[in-house]
């Protein structure tokens, strides 16, 4: 069996879920199943089928040994479903990551309280107060099951690189989690990945039609610039006087997420928040909604998650600090339209102080 080690270094703590919604420890379950959305959305870019495992109407069933490969889909080949074991075991060294107290910065009190209620839940009284997330170094150990071993642990290579580079691992990206540096480099065999599943995609199942509203790395868009920390729209935020939690000392980040890309106070004379720019833009509803989720619908069937993610500022080596909007464009919207949006706002916050990359 191949062993492979993968070095990362988090530029803003990890979420990976635990017990009453808290991140009471790093999960390998909570990185394996990142890994796969961003693997998915991956093979989709290339023409590809990956299934949405959480679709009980179009996931892959169960591993067919009469058809083979032909019986599941590229994803469910690699992480497995049903009648058929994952490709490779996962496995954690967190010897060297350290804990930090969960805490935001936001510029309205309404903020806080919601916040407190995604956070801290009914069950802490929507405090966040004692709550740690992971943060600092650790370790992949990726071992292969003896079966298409360097197919499979290249495979998982390219989908490490391409969210540690473009997007981010564990869960609540969009709340600016996950941020991470590699400090493996995996260039090659991330290459290797993508030309082998070129090659390969037609052995596995591929449906008559798939759905187009599902993440693909085709209406992928990113957008990654750096700011001054001496920015007075930093300081406006850090001032404001609306923290939640308690923040360590000499923070690297600003977890003030949810003020940047769904609501904050007005600064300076500039509103902060994505969802208002994009109506005074002339957006609809329906297309706002589409991007930045909906949470407040009437059915289930009507809520959806956001498909824009920012990650916290973070101070890089230049003592600047670096954002990331990244995520998928949904079916209603043209990719450039989102991008070209995303930009403008940037620039009207942060003004020529932004450097774009």
């Amino acid at each position: 069996m191949t062993l492979m080690e993968i070095e990362l270094r988090t530029l803003t703590p990890l979420w990976t879920g635990g017990v009453d919604q808290t991140c009471d420890r790093l999960h390998e379950t909570g990185l394996i199943g990142s890994l796969r959305w961003w693997y998915e959305a991956l093979v989709r870019g290339l023409g590809g089928y990956a299934c949405d495992p959480t679709d009980e109407k179009t996931k892959c069933k169960e591993y067919d040994p009469k058809l083979g490969k032909k019986s599941v889909c590229a994803a469910c080949y690699l992480f497995g479903t049903t009648g058929w074991a994952r490709l490779f075991r996962l496995r954690v060294i967190d010897k060297s990551l350290d804990r930090a107290p969960l805490h935001f910065y936001t510029t309205l009190p309404a903020n806080k309280r919601w916040l407190g209620s995604i956070f801290g839940g009914e069950r802490r009284n929507n405090r966040v107060d004692g709550i740690t997330v992971p943060y600092g170094k650790l370790r992949l150990e990726i071992v292969g099951r003896g079966q298409d071993e360097e197919y499979a642990l290249n495979q998982l290579v390219w989908a490490v690189e391409f969210a540690a580079q473009y997007g981010g691992l564990g869960a609540k990206l969009q709340h600016g989690f996950g941020q991470v540096a590699l400090e493996t480099n995996l260039r090659d065999k991330a290459a290797k990945g993508e030309q082998a599943i070129k090659q390969r995609r037609a052995e596995f199942y591929q449906p008559r039609e798939k759905r187009e509203d599902l993440p693909s790395r085709t209406c992928f868009f990113v957008h990654s610039f750096r700011v001054s920390p001496s920015h007075p729209l930093f300081r406006s935020i850090l001032d404001a006087k609306n923290l939640i939690g308690t923040p360590p000392e000499n923070a690297t980040y600003i977890p003030c997420v949810f003020d940047l890309r769904y609501k904050g106070e007005q600064i300076d004379g500039k509103q902060l928040g994505f969802r208002q720019w994009l109506l005074n833009k002339g957006w609809s509803k329906t297309q706002i909604n589409a991007l930045l989720g909906e949470t407040q619908a009437r059915r289930d069937e009507e809520r959806s998650a956001s498909r824009l993610c920012v990650g916290m500022p973070w101070l890089d080596n230049q003592r600047r600090y670096s954002i990331k909007f990244f995520g998928f464009a949904p079916p209603l919207l043209a990719t450039d339209q989102v991008l070209s949006e995303i930009r403008a706002y940037v620039q009207y916050l942060f003004e020529s102080d932004a450097g774009g990359n």
